[in-house]
């Protein structure tokens, strides 16, 4: 990208929090103090780099909204969401974002069409990926009713896909307390009937479910069996529509509760009574889950 006798530019490893807006900073640290990245990576997971200086990007709010608000109006906002469900996924490089950013500004709205490059095309596939997943959970997620009044439920997705399901359901059931557990991240999105959080939590746990829930287990079941046509079944279009990975989480494929007593939530149990708390952020309110110790 530069010239390597321009002494003005470090080159170096850098490593951040992982965070989306910890990865806008690294290219605001580009351009505005001269950090041409050879390695990006999680401050985590950083090793010992015998050929590079390691640079350490601190997030920063304002740096990152600044950059983000480049992305969108000198790119494009289709860059801008293509970017996030990039970041979003696992098998993305860091490297490669980062490429396709800085030759977007470079480029303007143009960067999309050059899919003859790698990286672009790389970040492409990505963003599809991360699409594609949160779309199907759309009709994966099941909730189960708890004593507490909060519906619950698990999901395991090979992406970081809540603010997706956050979006949707936050719509689609806005009259509802209701929580979704990534438990594969350790995180929750909670929504309270006005607005929704997403905080780290225990991979692990119970839920206590109320007394109507078998019922309604049942309920479904019984529909998912009706409304199949034994005929037309094919179990090569059944697996690739909805892949085995995903079915321990789903009802239908399930055993319930009679047969397997008490349902995994994060470490704790979840009855009639008890509280766990959360506070919204600019509120002094605190939202009642009702889980205990």
């Amino acid at each position: 990208m530069h010239n390597g006798a321009d002494v003005s530019f470090r080159r170096c490893h850098v490593v951040f929090d992982g965070s989306f807006d910890g990865f806008l900073c690294i290219i605001y640290a580009y351009y505005y103090r001269k950090i041409i990245p050879q390695e990006i990576s999680k401050v985590d997971y950083i090793q010992t780099d015998l050929f590079n200086e390691i640079c350490n990007i601190e997030t920063d709010n304002d740096k990152a909204a600044k950059v983000a608000e480049g992305i969108k109006n000198k790119i494009s906002v289709r860059a801008f969401e293509r970017s996030y469900l990039a970041f979003s996924c696992k098998d993305l490089r860091f490297m490669d974002l980062f490429r396709y950013i800085i030759f977007g500004f470079q480029t303007n709205e143009e960067v999309d069409r050059h899919m003859h490059i790698d990286f672009v095309r790389n970040i492409e596939a990505l963003a599809s990926n991360t699409s594609r997943e949160a779309h199907r959970f759309l009709g994966f997620v099941r909730f189960r009713d708890t004593r507490a009044g909060v519906l619950y439920s698990s999901i395991e997705p090979d992406n970081y896909i809540l603010p997706q399901l956050a979006e949707h359901f936050s719509g689609r059931m806005p009259d509802e307390r209701w929580m979704i557990h990534d438990t594969n991240r350790g995180l929750c999105v909670v929504y309270d009937k006005r607005r929704y959080i997403i905080c780290a939590t225990d991979r692990h746990a119970y839920v206590e479910e109320s007394e109507f829930e078998d019922v309604y287990q049942d309920l479904w079941k019984t529909f998912y069996r009706t409304v199949a046509v034994e005929a037309r079944e094919s179990k090569k279009r059944l697996n690739h529509m909805l892949p085995k990975k995903y079915r321990k989480n789903l009802t239908e494929y399930t055993p319930g509760k009679k047969e397997l007593g008490k349902k995994e939530f994060g470490g704790k149990e979840l009855g009639e009574g008890a509280v766990a708390e959360l506070k919204f952020e600019g509120e002094e309110e605190l939202y009642r889950l009702g889980a205990r110790e």
